[in-house]
């Protein structure tokens, strides 16, 4: 087995710092040599190996990549599950999805921008009733007593 095997960044430019004390680098689409200690980091950052040897050595499913309305729908679906869930950890201070928790379940990094596109019909259709939500709150409405 190679000590580095070369990596390349598809979908955007990263960086990408390890606890081992690597800093890397990627520009999208260009190759780099990556120490075998920070493979698993660059990996986990979606970085992928060159090669097809280097990829059959990884025990990795290939990264799964929607587009157009399959990719919105794949995105406000899991916006839909995370507001049902009503756990903290998945929204922001601002209140909107943790770009984390929605990549988690739609296998695929979403960025802010989409995120934030995708997140405005649902907070309509929340509002609307149109889809029943448990929203966990302290504020009731008022009885005709």
């Amino acid at each position: 087995m190679a000590v580095t095997r070369k990596m390349v960044s598809l979908g955007r430019d990263v960086r990408i710092a390890t606890t081992t004390g690597h800093v890397l680098r990627f520009e999208k689409g260009v190759p780099k040599s990556v120490p075998r200690v920070a493979q698993p980091y660059c990996e986990d950052k979606g970085v992928t190996f060159v090669d097809d040897t280097d990829a059959q050595d990884s025990p990795r499913l290939p990264e799964r990549n929607p587009q157009g309305r399959e990719r919105l729908a794949a995105v406000q679906d899991a916006m839909l599950l995370l507001a049902r869930r009503q756990d903290s950890g998945d929204f922001t201070g601002g209140g909107v999805p943790d770009l984390k928790a929605l990549a988690k379940l739609v296998d695929f990094p979403v960025l802010a921008r989409e995120r934030n596109a995708a997140w405005e019909p649902i907070v309509q259709q929340l509002a609307g009733g149109v889809d029943v939500v448990e929203l966990k709150s302290p504020v009731r409405a008022p009885s005709d007593g």
